[in-house]
């Protein structure tokens, strides 16, 4: 009988890849709405939703190159989820740090993995900059992986192709590891007061000349209103039971009544909008 930690690897696996399908649905053709597994007004209030990541799939069809579940134990001492992050993960290249160069290797050869078509594909990662909190962070992972680490300064995109001015010269980007949220990473699609991405990405990666690892749009699937009904979506798309359970909800009323009593010991994460029903 295999133990609660033992659970811990495929249960994630799992739930990713149903996060993965979700995604490829929700901008794709909306089945998980029009089965009523999720309510369409999900699309226009959740938080996340990215409108220009609608009608296309990214090189190779994956999204999520790198993800992150938080756990947590229940009062048996079994794993529950309390959310995941499928937009930019924070902290890995600290975690990089703490394991074997095995798997420095293995991300990197799943971000090259993920380009459209080079046969020698070349990696960046993106930052926000040394004004950035994690700067740091984003320096020592890029070092790590071989790979340069640039600034939006650094970027230009010509012919939907994106070019890294690192060197003497500019080299074509195939992979654009980012750490800059989806609103800041092209002011033409996006916010257009950013200075922290590249007129013309979202353009490049409809083409499919560049791989945005993760994909723009990921957002939605970390909204707390997705995240309590992943184990419905693991049944959905996958056909199988989830490994993993979600934490408790305080939709559940003998935890209301607890976290009414003993607030200090509950983690509150905000909810579905007034009269939303999830």
């Amino acid at each position: 009988m295999r133990s609660a930690g033992d659970l811990i690897a495929p249960g994630v696996r799992q739930r990713v890849l149903a996060v993965e399908a979700f995604l490829a649905d929700v901008y794709g053709p909306g089945r998980v709405f029009d089965d009523g597994v999720l309510p369409w007004r999900l699309l226009y209030t959740a938080g996340g939703f990215r409108r220009e990541a609608a009608g296309f799939a990214p090189p190779n069809g994956v999204r999520v190159h790198v993800a992150s579940v938080d756990l947590t134990r229940d009062d048996q001492g079994g794993f529950r989820v309390l959310g995941q992050n499928v937009r930019a993960p924070a902290g890995l290249g600290h975690l990089i740090g703490d394991r074997a160069r095995a798997y420095t290797s293995r991300l990197l050869a799943a971000l090259r993995a993920a380009a459209p078509h080079a046969p020698d594909p070349q990696v960046v990662v993106l930052t926000a900059g040394v004004r950035g909190p994690a700067y740091r962070e984003h320096a020592a992972l890029a070092r790590r992986l071989g790979v340069p680490l640039v600034e939006g300064r650094d970027l230009s995109c010509r012919r939907d192709r994106v070019y890294a001015n690192t060197g003497h010269a500019a080299r074509p980007v195939d992979v654009l590891y980012r750490h800059v949220a989806d609103g800041w990473l092209d002011p033409l699609a996006l916010r257009a007061e950013s200075r922290l991405g590249c007129p013309g990405l979202v353009n490049a990666a409809r083409a499919g000349q560049v791989t945005i690892a993760n994909a723009v749009g990921n957002g939605i699937a970390d909204d707390p209103r997705v995240c309590v009904r992943v184990p419905d979506l693991i049944r959905y798309y996958l056909g199988q039971e989830p490994l993993l359970a979600n934490a408790e909800s305080l939709r559940d009323r003998p935890l209301r009544a607890y976290a009414v009593n003993d607030g200090d010991e509950v983690r509150v994460l905000p909810g579905p909008a007034a009269g939303e029903r999830v």
